[in-house]
């Protein structure tokens, strides 16, 4: 026999609707997280928000870690003033992995200070005082050579039989155009890069060098040299090839090598090949030094070449695999979700391939 049907109390039912009620809760709060800066999401309703979110992907520290700093650094001018650098500055305090990108960023997107009165620079002299972040600021640069095709590779100018690299007098002029060296400004080398069309002319199609007198400390074994650079780019120390950048990046974000230089104490030659193509670039180059645990490294850096004879058999080089190389690599074998974050390092990151 069947028992009969009981219509549900009054407690019965408000203990029904309340867990109904419990559950809708549940999923309000999930799909506000789904629209939070904990999610899988890369967009939101306001600039501020996906700023927040970006920045909240670059302190959880996963494979997408860097892409959330590009993304936040390209918000910067969208977002209430300072916000991003204000983030940067945080990430950059916590020591993590991106502590060093994360500073270099923030200092990239700072306003320029106010320009200095007239100096002269026969007294002030081109070469200051360590930078803090590790930063080169004095080059001196050669060019512009013309570039049929394989510039990167050929050996010209300072490279060349019987030529040296401190002698500052040196001419390779062609055409119309003179090419001889010039020793920069260290105000125009920034985090943002030293901008080459302030010293070379014309660019498209050609090649130049930069160099700089770096001293080791006493002490020092090693040091981590990272470079980021549009175009293409090779990189010499004391004379030896130690890095190669074959694609031909647009602009200039992230550092895209990493080379760890052994070497004694003392003045060394540090330089670089640069090269531009028929598609425009940016056209800067950045160099900074840090320890082995990725501290910036200070270093005294001079514009100034002479009696500085680099021995290339003393060199000893290790490639360093940058996070942008390992972001970009991963985008390659992985799946979606890493093709994205490959593909925001290449827009936002400025490290597309003209080619």
């Amino acid at each position: 026999m069947r028992a009969p049907t009981r219509t549900p109390s009054r407690s019965r039912l408000a203990l029904v609707l309340s867990a109904c009620g419990a559950l809708a809760a549940l999923g309000r709060a999930a799909e506000a997280r789904a629209d939070g800066p904990t999610a899988t999401r890369w967009t939101a309703a306001t600039p501020d928000a996906m700023a927040e979110a970006a920045l909240a992907r670059a302190a959880r520290g996963g494979d997408d870690a860097l892409a959330g700093l590009v993304v936040a650094a390209a918000l910067d001018e969208r977002t209430t003033f300072g916000a991003v650098r204000a983030g940067l500055a945080t990430l950059a305090a916590g020591g993590g992995p991106l502590a060093s990108e994360a500073r270099l960023l923030g200092r990239a997107l700072a306003p320029a200070p106010a320009p200095e009165p007239w100096v002269d620079l026969a007294t002030r002299g081109y070469d200051v005082a360590p930078d803090p972040d590790g930063l080169v600021r004095s080059f001196a640069v050669l060019g512009p050579f013309r570039d049929p095709g394989g510039g990167l590779a050929r050996r010209e100018g300072p490279e060349a039989p019987a030529e040296r690299w401190s002698n500052g007098a040196a001419n390779y002029s062609w055409g119309a155009y003179a090419v001889a060296w010039r020793r920069t400004l260290p105000e125009s080398a920034t985090a943002r890069g030293l901008p080459l069309d302030l010293y070379v002319s014309p660019r498209a199609e050609t090649c130049s060098y930069l160099a700089s007198k770096v001293t080791l400390p006493a002490g020092t074994t090693s040091v981590v040299a990272h470079v980021a650079s549009t175009g293409t780019v090779r990189v010499i120390w004391d004379g030896a090839d130690v890095g190669l950048g074959e694609e031909v990046h647009p602009r200039l974000v992230l550092d895209r090598l990493a080379v760890r230089l052994h070497a004694a104490p003392g003045p060394h030659l540090f330089a670089l090949k640069v090269c531009s193509y028929s598609m425009p670039d940016e056209g800067r180059v950045r160099v900074r030094f840090a320890d082995e645990r990725g501290a910036p490294l200070p270093l005294a850096c001079s514009s100034d070449l002479a009696g500085l004879e680099p021995v290339p058999a003393r060199t000893r080089a290790e490639a360093r695999e940058t996070p942008l190389a390992r972001a970009l690599a991963a985008g390659e074998v992985e799946g979606t979700g890493a093709a994205l974050v490959a593909a925001v390092l290449r827009t936002l990151g400025g490290a597309d391939d003209l080619r």
